[in-house]
């Protein structure tokens, strides 16, 4: 989601570069809109789950935002599972 929302925060990007970089978050996550909105689904029956994910979001966003210092498209790297996680982190 982050990924996501890098890619519509980047204001150098036309709506056509926007969709093609959109499309590449989707394809290394292997998600489609179906999938996305299943997602939202579940989330709407655990409103505060929801909110802790979307805070987690927001976090990773402002990091990764932070890091560039102007807005530009990340490269986009799939997530694996780490061996042991180090904090609780919120998921779907």
């Amino acid at each position: 989601m982050t990924g996501l929302r890098l890619v519509a925060a980047d204001t150098s990007l036309d709506s056509a570069g926007r969709a093609r970089k959109r499309d590449s978050v989707l394809r290394v996550y292997k998600l489609t809109p179906t999938v996305l909105e299943s997602a939202a689904s579940r989330l709407a029956a655990r409103p505060e789950h929801a909110v802790e994910l979307l805070r987690a979001i927001d976090q990773s966003f402002a990091k990764a935002g932070n890091k560039s210092g102007t807005p530009s498209t990340p490269s986009v790297v799939p997530h694996t599972p780490a061996a042991a996680p180090t904090s609780k982190k919120p998921s779907l």
